[in-house]
């Protein structure tokens, strides 16, 4: 059985801007949650911004990655990104 605060969850988001707050809203009332990490990859709608908002009126443990670089990094890179920055001994991947 899962004590609590052990899971991480790692979302990469491009383009997300429809779901990402009903995504994030899933997670409210699950304690075992340590960290939530969404790492943003160069969405061209509003995905960033809303997420940045989202940081303090959810009262989630959640964390905003911006990736660098000129172009997308696909989900398998954004994960892996998010994985180097991650806290817990279990990592769930959306």
């Amino acid at each position: 059985m899962l004590s609590s605060s052990q899971v991480c969850v790692i979302i990469a988001a491009r383009n997300a801007e429809s779901f990402i707050q009903e995504t994030l809203e899933s997670f409210r009332g699950l304690d075992h949650i340590l960290a939530i990490v969404v790492v943003h990859d160069h969405s061209t709608d509003g995905t960033l911004a809303l997420v940045q908002g989202l940081v303090t009126t959810l009262g989630l443990p959640l964390r905003v990655i911006d990736a660098d670089g000129k172009q997308a990094l696909g989900a398998a890179e954004s994960r892996n990104l998010g994985t180097h920055t991650s806290l817990g001994n279990i990592l769930r991947f959306f």
